[in-house]
């Protein structure tokens, strides 16, 4: 049976589809169904989208032959409420086994005898998978742009790398994501191996500055003496063998720098770091040139601030210009919760490189 373009006419009136704007109405794809849920019109389009003939769904009752996957039936809904349904997305898997994506308006057909009796359902729908095979597609590619601009950045870690569900975890985490929006100074300390830098580079990812470098330093790990000269830079002649050179503030401008450990770093360091905090300018060493600092800075330390300032291992003005926002990040001891997080996670990272298979379970 073919749709005539006078049923559909007669079914929506003069105020409803505008039919005029069909070149050739087999191409609709229109679904008509009675009001006991039989299919009595389906056309070409229908054919098409579905990968099915016109006699192999004529006279079945749909609710048989249809999957629903996303959303009810809107030809159903329709018999029941009496009211048009416009513009619903539905998936659903035809006999034929594939998968349609569609956009659908659904109207209710009335009886000439009975104005309030439906007679039948039209429901007229397009198909949408490419659209959303395009979407998926577009998605796709922004993640991998946004993944290769973190590795572009410096960092590796965002707040999803996060592993632990625990209560204290989860705090840290929100209390994290909430400085990340400011640019102010942020203190995260911690005993070894709980993720400092971990929630470093996740703050930075998080930050307005997430397109700019994030640059890390261990301040433990290089010697007092080239410690200064690194982050500030140095200007040729200014000592033996001294060259011009970019110290890691300038390297940071504009983003993140962090520094690690900033409890081994000389007091009288610090007291120059404490400066570009309180004047946001610095000079490189051996230079006369006042340098703007335009950078966010982070900091970390391995034991409690306040017992580094006990054993003058911290300024304490330089402690309250570091810690305008304080994270301190427990131990997994105090978050056994976390464990049963931690074992897969750990089991599937290193066992490649220990030559062992990674556990899927545990």
């Amino acid at each position: 049976m073919k749709v005539k373009e006078e049923f559909i006419l007669e079914a929506f009136g003069e105020n409803s589809f505008p039919i005029q704007d069909v070149e050739r109405i087999e191409d609709v794809c229109i679904h008509v169904v009675n009001a006991s849920g039989k299919i009595i019109c389906y056309s070409k389009g229908c054919e098409i989208i579905e990968n099915m003939k016109h006699e192999d769904v004529i006279g079945k009752n749909m609710s048989d032959i249809y999957d629903y996957l996303e959303n009810e039936s809107m030809e159903s809904l329709v018999l029941k409420t009496g009211k048009k349904v416009q513009d619903v997305h539905v998936k659903y898997t035809s006999p034929s086994g594939k998968v349609a994506d569609v956009i659908s308006s659904t109207y209710p057909v009335f009886s000439k005898t009975d104005p309030k009796k439906v007679e039948a359902a039209i429901c007229i729908y397009r198909d949408i998978s490419d659209y959303i095979h395009m979407a998926n597609t577009i998605n796709k590619l922004q993640n991998d742009l946004k993944s290769q601009q973190l590795k572009n950045n410096g960092t590796q870690f965002t707040f999803k790398d996060i592993i632990g569900s625990s209560g204290p975890m989860a705090e840290c985490i929100h209390h994290a994501e909430i400085a990340a929006l400011t640019t102010a100074p942020i203190l995260i300390a911690g005993p070894t191996g709980t993720g400092k830098e971990v929630f470093a580079q996740s703050i930075h990812n998080a930050s307005p500055q997430a397109h700019k470098h994030f640059v890390a330093i261990n301040c433990s790990a290089i010697p007092e003496n080239l410690l200064e000269s690194t982050l500030f830079g140095t200007v040729k002649g200014s000592f033996t063998g001294a060259v011009d050179s970019v110290g890691l503030l300038e390297t940071a401008e504009g983003g993140t720098i962090f520094l690690d450990e900033i409890n081994s770093m000389h007091m009288g360091l610090q007291s120059k770091l404490l400066r570009v905090l309180e004047t946001g300018k610095y000079r490189k060493v051996g230079g006369h040139k006042e340098i703007t600092a335009n950078i966010r800075l982070l900091s970390a330390l391995n034991q409690d601030p306040l017992k580094a300032i006990e054993e003058k291992r911290l300024r304490s003005d330089l402690y309250y210009r570091l810690a305008v926002f304080s994270i301190h990040l427990p131990p997994l001891k105090d978050r056994k919760q976390d464990i049963l997080d931690l074992v897969p996670a750990f089991l599937s990272t290193e066992g490649g490189g220990h030559g062992k298979a990674a556990v899927q379970s545990f």
